[in-house]
């Protein structure tokens, strides 16, 4: 319990910081690596987004979640595309890998926001992944068989580890995310997880 309480005070602490309520010292710990122009542009967009979502009512919330998660499947199929045709290094599928992560984590918030301010009893699995890595790809093969049968009732927000964003390294120090693959569910991380276990887990 108080484990839960400490996790929920840090995932409130993400979500300020990425509205940009919180200050910029955080971005500098966590991404000594960017320029400081880049942290100005980040800074004015989180707050951009911060005064957006703040005007927006639960409805409103509910259908920029759903736009963002459709957004991220339609890349997601993208990229998958690519890496069947073995374009792995192109210019173009590296784009997209960062823009999946960066909306996955915007949908993830956006879910943890509606079940804070508006209620909602939304089931979300957070899906940390590398490449290469064999035993991410039967990873996500158990996944999308397990979408398959909850497609309308989950969401699964996937998260690369190698992408070079504030929020990733936030999520992986909290989350102490080591190694790949590795699952969050209500807090709770798991290493490879089989397609009968995850449905066992939201059928309690």
């Amino acid at each position: 319990m108080q484990r839960n309480i400490y996790v929920t005070a840090i995932l409130l602490s993400l979500f300020f910081y990425f509205t940009g309520i919180v200050s910029g010292i955080l971005i500098f710990k966590y991404l000594t690596e960017e320029s400081e122009k880049k942290i100005k542009e980040r800074q004015v967009e989180y707050s951009y987004i911060s005064m957006i979502w703040n005007s927006l009512d639960c409805n409103a919330l509910e259908r920029l979640k759903v736009e963002t998660v459709r957004d991220v499947r339609n890349i997601g199929k993208e990229i998958v595309n690519l890496e069947r045709e073995g374009k792995v290094n192109d210019d173009r599928y590296k784009n997209l890998v960062n823009e999946y992560t960066t909306l996955s984590i915007k949908a993830w918030i956006l879910s943890k926001t509606l079940k804070q301010r508006c209620g909602k009893n939304l089931k979300t699995i957070l899906y940390f992944y590398s490449v290469p890595c064999k035993k991410c790809e039967l990873q996500g093969y158990e996944i999308e068989k397990f979408m398959e049968e909850y497609n309308d009732s989950i969401d699964v927000f996937v998260i690369n580890v190698n992408v070079t964003d504030p929020l990733v390294k936030m999520l992986k120090s909290i989350y102490k995310i080591e190694k790949t693959p590795t699952i969050v569910i209500e807090n709770k991380s798991y290493d490879f997880i089989t397609y009968e276990n995850l449905s066992k887990l939201f059928e309690k």
